[in-house]
């Protein structure tokens, strides 16, 4: 799986188990093994919750193109602008697509800095 950089999940009853062993890693914590990941969609994929999605922000540094759920995306940021961890989580995403709404929290701030090569 070394050369694995496009994977598309979309819609699966895949959970944090699947993406923890897709990462290459146990929950224990074993060796990486798919760093030439980069372009993932779990759009729909709503088995996979906040922390598979960290694992997967972690696991892989080179993903330019991630397609989550709006509201797991929103659950995310608010977890990552309330520990300021966002050192910890920079992916290399060019563009993102966000409903903003009259959200009641300040989800732009924690994306800026998660996602500093935003272009779009």
């Amino acid at each position: 799986c070394t050369q694995l950089k496009k994977l598309s999940i979309a819609g699966s009853d895949v959970t944090d188990r699947g993406i923890y062993w897709l990462c290459g890693q146990d929950q224990e914590g074993a060796s990486m093994l798919c760093s030439s990941l980069s372009s993932l969609s779990i759009m729909g994929s709503i088995m996979v919750t906040e922390e598979g999605l960290k694992k997967c922000w972690v696991s892989f540094p080179n993903l330019f193109h991630f397609q989550v759920q709006e509201s797991h995306l929103w659950q995310l940021l608010k977890s990552i602008g309330r520990s300021k961890q966002y050192h910890k989580y920079k992916i290399p995403i060019k563009q993102l697509e966000l409903t903003v709404g009259n959200a009641r929290h300040d989800y732009l701030t924690p994306a800026a800095l998660v996602f500093p090569m935003l272009e779009e």
